[in-house]
Order: structure tokens, then C-alpha cells, then sequence
């Protein structure tokens, strides 16, 4: 039986590596990348090459602020480490003329960390001082871009506090004027803005077909690669075979060529192999897993199995 749309979740990459066990690029929050915004409770390091009696690890204040010696006290609260930088020069250079550049460097992140893919303005990691509400954070990372499918916002919870994923309808909330009564998020949560989908027609797309939300033909723009074209097609569903895809092409002289992929070699192994850049006119299959062993790994067949057992054996004492 086909799965009900509703039922399935929508995948991207995080809950492909929330499936695989390989959250860990996500979950590490003491090594925050350059785009990382600053926030209450940070741990910043500031070196000045300069002026090496200046450099000092910094904490971001609640006020959002760091102390400078001489100085005071600097905003840098939803700053990255570089516009920090700029911030902290602008301000040391009136008493220190000899000083050319700051460095500064996020050695621990703190507070509620929430990262946020897909289709915002600008996807990435927020720190915040309390907990967020949703739309909150969609606002913090710049908004949803034109594309974006507001009705199928994901929310996915840290692995180490069950790695579930909910769907929350954030256009509904934005057309009743209730974004105040959207979910408020934890930290290590994950928000996933998918991209609105329309099937393509022309010469130049890829058709995904299989265990996918959305099979289709879909236009590859930008990244022309195995994984873009899954999450164009919606993701995997929850019972996709990752290591059993099929790209099925048509080669120059029209003969057929099929290329089997593992796909969770590339996310558990990072092989740029098992993540092929698409041709043209390509067909992907997802395949699913065998439903015999999926049942038995989500309990259901088990469950049908008890179930049908403790029946026949109320029959067999009804009988007696």
C-alpha cells in the first residue's frame, strides 16, 4: 500500500543523518562555523596581533555585550565572529594606533542553539538567549525565501532527546495571525524549510520515481548532484533503501546504462562517489526496504504477531 503523504516525514539530509546515527557535524556546539551569530553565555577568544597584552577570552554578557579593557562594553549579540572583528577594531583603534587587526574566535557556544536549513534567507546556527519561538527563528535567519513551502515546516529534536520530527503548518499560522502560538524550540533542534515543487517538463531535468515524497521530473539548478535531486522529490520516505539507489541513463549511442549508488556511504563516509553529479534526462529509483524486515525493526509485525496470538488463545479457552 502506497504511504499516506501525510504520515511519511519529509526528509532532508539532517534526518537522513538523524536515521544513519551521523548527526554529529550538528550536535558538535563548541566549535561553531564562521556564520555563526553570538549569543548570551558565548565563550569568545580575541587575539590582537599587535598588541598581545590585549588578547583574552571574552563572555558574552546577558545584556548581550563583551567587556573591553579601557573600552567597556561592546554589543556584538547576533554579530558573527567577523563582523565581531570589525566591531571590536573599530573600537580599539582611538586608544591603540598600533593595532591593524582583530581576530576573534567562538570557543563555546552556549544558550539555545537551533540550526536552520532549506529555504530561508540565510540557513545556518542561532544561538539564543531563551527559547525561541518558531517563527522566531525563521525571522532570525532572514525569512522564508519566495520558493519556500510554509504549510511543511519541519521540526527535528537532537538525537539525544529522541531524534522525532514533527510537521508544523507555519503558513496557516502566519494567515490566522497565531505565529505567537507556534512551537517554542530546544536547543539542538533543527528547522527545515522545504521548497516548493512543480514537475518539469523540458529536456533538461531528472525523473525520481520509487520511495520518494514526490515522485516526478524535477529541473536541476545549482547543484546537479544524486542528493539535491532526492530532496527535490520531497526526501526519502521512511521506508527509502539508501544503499540500493538506481540512476538508470541513456548513453550517446542509446544504449542504457544502470549505476547502483550507496547513498549512506556518502553520508556516513562523506565518499564523494556515492553521491554522483546527474546528467540530463536521468532516472533515479529509490527503492524500499524489505517490508518483512522493516515491520520486524518498527515492532508492527511483532505487534500483529502477539495480537493475532493472544486471539486464538481467548478462541481456544472460549472453547473449552
Amino acid at each position: 500500500m502506497k504511504p499516506n503523504k501525510k504520515l511519511v516525514s519529509f526528509l532532508t539530509i539532517i534526518v537522513i543523518l538523524l536515521e544513519l546515527g551521523q548527526i554529529r557535524a550538528f550536535a558538535q556546539v563548541s566549535a561553531p562555523g564562521t556564520g555563526y551569530r553570538v549569543g548570551a553565555g558565548d565563550k569568545l577568544y580575541m587575539a590582537v596581533p599587535q598588541r598581545s597584552d590585549l588578547n583574552r577570552e571574552l563572555v558574552v554578557k546577558s545584556n548581550g555585550s563583551i567587556e573591553l579593557p579601557l573600552i567597556g562594553d561592546v554589543h556584538v549579540a547576533g554579530l558573527t565572529s567577523t563582523e565581531i572583528e570589525l566591531r571590536i577594531y573599530q573600537a580599539l583603534k582611538e586608544l591603540y594606533p598600533s593595532v591593524t587587526r582583530v581576530e576573534v574566535t567562538v570557543v563555546e557556544a552556549s544558550g539555545h542553539v537551533v540550526y536552520v536549513i532549506g529555504q530561508v534567507e540565510t540557513p545556518g546556527r542561532y544561538s539564543f538567549v531563551s527559547a525561541p519561538n518558531l517563527w522566531e527563528v525563521i525571522r532570525e535567519a532572514g525569512g522564508p525565501l519566495p520558493g519556500a513551502s510554509l504549510d511543511h515546516v519541519r521540526i527535528v529534536k537532537d538525537r539525544s532527546k529522541g531524534g522525532t520530527s514533527t510537521t508544523v503548518n507555519v503558513q496557516q499560522a502566519l494567515e490566522y495571525g497565531t505565529v505567537d502560538n507556534l512551537p517554542d524550540l530546544e536547543g539542538g533542534d533543527t528547522v527545515i524549510i522545504p521548497q516548493s515543487t512543480e514537475m518539469y517538463t523540458g529536456p533538461f531535468g531528472v525523473s525520481v520515481f520509487g520511495a520518494v515524497l514526490n515522485p516526478g521530473a524535477y529541473r536541476l539548478d545549482g547543484r546537479k548532484d544524486l542528493v539535491s535531486a532526492i530532496l527535490l522529490a520531497g526526501g526519502p520516505t521512511e521506508i527509502a533503501s539508501l544503499d540500493r539507489i538506481k540512476i538508470i541513463r541513456q548513453q550517446s549511442d542509446g544504449s542504457i546504462t544502470t549505476i547502483e549508488v550507496d547513498l549512506k556511504e556518502y553520508f556516513e563516509n562523506g565518499d564523494p562517489m556515492s553521491n554522483p553529479p546527474l546528467q540530463a534526462s536521468d532516472t533515479v529509483h529509490v527503492p524500499e526496504k524489505n517490508r518483512f524486515i522493516h515491520n520486524m525493526k518498527s515492532g508492527t509485525l511483532i505487534f500483529s504477531i502477539i495480537t493475532a496470538g493472544v486471539s486464538i488463545a481467548a478462541l481456544i479457552i472460549a472453547a473449552q
